[in-house]
């Protein structure tokens, strides 16, 4: 198991969620991304009910991480 280099929270996870996966993140320095976009998980994953996606390949965060700044 690989350690998350980055964490995405969907914009429609429920504010505990948002709460929980973000203390996480702080507790294990990860960086933690809340889209503001609804939806967006579920559209890029193909999966239902996908609310928070951990990244664990440190190029492909860090290429996300550029993406999500430019916006």
């Amino acid at each position: 198991k690989g350690k998350a280099k980055l964490v995405l929270v969907d914009g429609r996870a429920s504010s505990n969620t948002v709460r929980q996966y973000v203390a996480m993140c702080e507790n294990n320095d990860v960086p933690c991304v809340v889209l503001k976009q609804s939806g967006l998980l579920e559209a890029l994953t193909s999966r239902d009910n996908r609310t928070v996606m951990a990244i664990v390949d440190g190029g492909f965060a860090e290429a996300i991480q550029e993406i999500l700044r430019k916006e």
